[in-house]
């Protein structure tokens, strides 16, 4: 009897523990994934349920803080250049998609069968990491299960078959290079209705994704480069320095 109280209490705390790993990576989840084509790591946040995301206040910042990516966290990276991201996540009671890009996302069916199946197994995956939303956590992009060998182009489709052509696969596939020059990518969230037919995706939330890690859900302003910030600043100086000679 002691022994079966034992066994039991040991199960209890097994469920106990996988109880968050389980609840981290959930279907209606917006993941955002930062990626190297030619590295070996990929960077996994979890920015939270995408209703929550869809009513959040223009302006307000998720993913960010200590655990947020950097430049340095992703093998094989010399500069913003050799980075892309990309958002997306499902909702499986409606069978709804959502998927950023650069531009309208247009061609070819929507495969929902195999996109669910995708991002499920990429959760699994990451749901064992543990944690909390928000957390990046970094995975092997030469697993199976990881976003780059599941759903990336050299990995089991587009999006899980989702995306028709390499051409939306380039939308979505977003080069991070401007986060060297003006500190921040524009991407849009499309969402997808019927995923099953031909429509192009429904343009939604603004997503800003900023060097310092974080993204700004539908930004109130965008933010002004630092560079256009120096011009401004030495175009001033200069007229002060030009109106103190002519008096």
């Amino acid at each position: 009897m002691k022994k079966f109280f034992v066994l039991l209490a040991a199960v209890a705390l097994a469920i106990t523990m996988a109880a968050p790993a389980s609840a981290y990576f959930t279907d209606g989840d917006l993941i955002r994934v930062v990626y190297n084509h030619g590295g070996s790591v990929e960077a996994v946040t979890n920015l939270g349920s995408i209703n929550s995301i869809l009513a959040a206040a223009p302006g307000t910042v998720v993913g960010g803080g200590a655990d947020a990516w950097s430049l340095s966290s992703i093998t094989s990276t010399g500069s913003y250049s050799d980075l892309y991201v990309t958002y997306y996540t499902k909702v499986a009671s409606s069978a709804d998609v959502y998927i950023s890009g650069t531009a309208v996302l247009t061609s070819g069916a929507r495969k929902w069968a195999g996109f669910q199946t995708a991002v499920s197994q990429v959760n699994n995956y990451y749901a064992v990491f543990g944690g909390t939303t928000a957390n990046t956590k970094y995975g092997t992009q030469a697993d199976s299960s990881s976003f780059i060998g599941t759903m990336s182009q050299t990995g089991n489709g587009f999006m899980g078959g989702f995306i028709a052509s390499p051409e939306d696969w380039a939308k979505v596939d977003a080069n991070l290079a401007d986060l060297a020059t003006v500190g921040f990518l524009n991407t849009t969230l499309y969402f997808f209705d019927t995923p099953d037919s031909a429509l192009a995706g429904v343009a939604g939330l603004t997503l800003l994704t900023l060097a310092n890690g974080s993204t700004v859900i539908n930004p109130t302003a965008v933010p002004v480069p630092p560079a256009a910030l120096l011009l401004g600043s030495g175009l001033l100086g200069l007229f002060g320095v030009r109106r103190r000679f002519s008096i």
